[in-house]
């Protein structure tokens, strides 16, 4: 049952990444805009001071906080795979392995699939940075499950 579980949560995280893809430009710079925005206010509030070229810091802050999503994303996405894999009777080795060749391949085609989304294009740094995400997470709980 905990495979299943399992299973259907990456299903479902699979779908989440997938449906933050399918958004087109407008909509997914509006949305991490938002964050942008929250944090520049939050900065603003507690520091009493107004950041100067606040449109660059903006526009900088955007970006990064979109790079912060794609790591995040499969940084998760890591997590539930390395975990779902853990079920079966793998070497840690074999687990380690196909997590991130899952997760790298699932990069891949997310990347791809954004090519079709009005506005969006698909980089290969993203990429990096998906599967980044995805390492790290996997690089932790390696590090936990091998001293177990």
């Amino acid at each position: 049952m905990k495979k299943i579980i399992k299973f259907i949560l990456i299903i479902f995280w699979c779908i989440l990444i997938f449906m933050f893809s399918s958004e087109n430009g407008e909509a997914s710079n509006s949305r991490s805009s938002k964050i942008t925005d929250a944090a520049i206010k939050t900065y603003e509030d507690v520091t009493k001071k107004p950041i100067p070229h606040k449109e660059k810091v903006r526009r900088n802050w955007n970006y990064v906080i979109r790079k912060i999503a794609h790591f995040s994303l499969y940084f998760v996405l890591g997590i539930l795979v390395f975990l779902w894999l853990r079920e079966y009777s793998l070497t840690l080795a074999k687990t380690v392995l196909f997590s991130l060749l899952f997760c790298l391949c699932y990069a891949l085609t997310d990347e791809a699939h954004q090519l079709l989304s009005l506005g969006r294009s698909g980089r290969l740094m993203d990429v990096f940075i998906d599967f980044s995400g995805s390492f790290v997470s996997i690089l932790i709980f390696t590090f936990f499950y091998s001293r177990h």
